[in-house]
């Protein structure tokens, strides 16, 4: 019986059934993909943490292999490739502390929160007088591409078209990619690169692109145009999905377990992690044996492809007591941003974010309710997301 099946139906709308069986068998599994599928918590911390027998890139080799696949056939996919070159998150030490290093010098956490609270205060503004509204079309999606843009210094005529396109550009990151998929990636890959690589050549006044671009240019051996418009790319779109999850799918589960009426908006920066743990944005991460490997039994040969499955690992019963529930009193040791070497750079912001939003959504909306008990998942693997999540104010 094959118990990876991630791209069923009932399993794109609902994962964890499927986690939780193959946790039952043991948390280490062979798919007939050919992957090792790993959910126990302890064995997904121990990965994430050993960056010298497993290193990332493993959906970036597939990518860079297609698109030398589709060279033959005369379809040019190399944007992709020159997009995602320094997304640090699928880049190997020690390149990756270079890279991460020379943003975080720059990148001011102090100024963030008035952009966020003002951009918040701007959505709901244009909802507040709505018997009901679509909180991801009319709140959650436009957020974060808000947020990153004014921080970046992006002209705001531009976030929308840059929104559209780092929607699709984030699929690079999924798995199982289909050459549709890629054609759609290929395509904002490059309407990225055309648009960062004017913005950094003549960049703003203020903002992480004027930092970043003077920062460069201070170094002994500055990054080339190409590295450059990658980061602006990745800085961009990591977060903009991931965001639009975190805040839709915590508004959901919320509103389903009867909490959202009882918790207090000066009580949301509490109970992040514990909507974090119950049902990240962040489903599955990749990675590749760089050797032979014995864990809890089970051999990983070198070269192996292991898919780490956060959100199981973050509702193992021998890490957290009944986890399928939703405890807001729970203080949680989550992996929902991962661990090790390639934690995540923005969790800060995204943490920021998504407290701000819940707060002031509850301030403002406190007797908000599910319009319906229809709701569609995206069709993708690496990011858990609802398409739509209509709800009734009153």
């Amino acid at each position: 019986m094959n118990l990876w099946r991630p791209l069923d139906t009932d399993n794109i709308n609902n994962p964890y059934p499927m986690y939780e069986e193959i946790r039952n068998a043991g948390g280490i599994y062979k798919a007939q993909t050919g992957e090792i599928i790993v959910t126990n918590y302890k064995s997904v911390e121990a990965i994430l943490k050993d960056k010298e027998n497993f290193k990332v890139g493993n959906g970036k080799e597939w990518i860079e292999r297609g698109v030398e696949y589709f060279k033959t056939k005369d379809t040019d996919l190399t944007s992709i490739t020159d997009a995602i070159d320094k997304f640090i998150l699928l880049i190997n030490p020690p390149e990756h502390q270079e890279i991460r290093k020379f943003i975080s010098e720059v990148w001011n956490e102090r100024e963030v929160e008035n952009i966020i609270l003002a951009n918040c205060n701007e959505l709901i503004d244009s909802i507040k007088d709505k018997s009901e509204f679509d909180l991801i079309e009319d709140f959650a999606s436009h957020l974060p591409a808000m947020t990153i843009s004014r921080i970046m210094g992006i002209e705001s005529d531009s976030y929308k078209e840059l929104q559209g396109h780092g929607e699709k550009m984030i699929k690079a990151l999924d798995f199982y990619l289909k050459f549709e998929d890629l054609l759609k990636i290929e395509e904002s890959a490059r309407a990225f690169i055309n648009y960062f690589k004017k913005v950094i050549n003549k960049p703003p006044a203020s903002g992480l692109i004027s930092k970043l671009t003077s920062a460069n240019s201070a170094r002994n051996k500055p990054l080339s145009e190409k590295q450059l418009i990658s980061i602006c790319i990745f800085l961009f779109v990591a977060g903009e999905e991931t965001t639009v999850s975190f805040i839709s799918t915590s508004v959901y589960n919320l509103i389903r377990t009867n909490q959202w009426k009882t918790l207090k908006g000066e009580d949301v920066e509490n109970v992040i992690d514990e909507l974090l743990r119950f049902d990240g944005p962040v489903q599955l991460l990749g990675r590749i044996a760089s050797s032979d490997v014995e864990l809890n039994g089970t051999t990983i040969s070198k070269g192996s492809t292991v898919t780490l499955c956060l959100a199981a690992a973050n509702r193992d019963p021998d890490q957290f007591k009944n986890p399928t529930v939703l405890d807001l009193t729970r203080k949680p040791r989550h992996l929902a941003f991962g661990t090790g070497n390639h934690f995540c750079l923005g969790d800060w912001l995204a943490r920021k974010q998504a407290g701000i939003a819940l707060s002031m959504l509850i301030k403002n909306f406190p007797t908000l309710h599910l319009s319906n008990n229809k709701f569609t998942w995206r069709k993708q693997l690496a990011i858990r997301r609802l398409e739509l999540l209509p709800v009734l104010i009153k």
